[in-house]
């Protein structure tokens, strides 16, 4: 089961008859993060996830970047609407726990 919390965000890990779920780990933001089209600084800004909320997302190779005292180009690749065919974002992955 899958759940979606109020704000449309996924909240709980996923449905295992789920394939494109079953791939995916699941990650807790620490702290509020904006959710970008690209896994880049400059993809536009979709949406924004808040601290401590969980989602079942993929590690993905991207823009650098310096979030949360570290710098990366690894990013959190996820569905942040209802699973699909919602919309997938990016996260900065040096501010999510997994």
């Amino acid at each position: 089961m899958t759940l979606v919390g109020t704000s449309g965000l996924l909240a709980a890990g996923p449905a295992a008859a789920d394939p494109l779920e079953t791939m995916c780990s699941r990650y807790v933001a620490g702290e509020t993060l904006n959710i970008r089209s690209t896994p880049s600084t400059g993809g536009k800004i979709v949406d924004t996830l808040r601290k401590d909320e969980a989602v079942c997302g993929t590690m993905t190779k991207g823009g650098s970047y310096t979030a949360c005292n570290k710098t990366a180009a690894t990013w959190i690749g996820f569905y942040w609407k209802p699973t699909p065919p919602g919309n997938y974002g990016y996260v900065a992955s040096t501010c999510m726990k997994g």
